[in-house]
């Protein structure tokens, strides 16, 4: 069974205390995905920023939020 794709545009920011931090993405409505992959640590130098993200559903973190395995972003806001 394939999986849905997901594509999401919002603010990157990193959530959590040192040593367990995650980057995630809050988008307009409020939601809050984890983002995880081979793009994970890149994306954490995008903190604050306007994002388009598409990967795949990757179940929920320990701590219960949504997570996309992220296969492609842009960045839409550069400051």
């Amino acid at each position: 069974m394939k999986k849905e794709e997901i594509e999401v545009t919002g603010r990157v920011f990193v959530m959590g205390h040192e040593p367990f931090t995650q980057v995630a993405i809050e988008v307009v409505d409020g939601r809050v995905f984890a983002l995880k992959g081979e793009y994970e640590k890149e994306l954490r130098q995008w903190q604050g920023r306007q994002l388009y993200i598409k990967g795949l559903p990757a179940g929920k973190t320990p701590q219960g939020v949504e997570a996309i395995e992220v296969k492609e972003f842009r960045v839409l806001e550069l400051k």
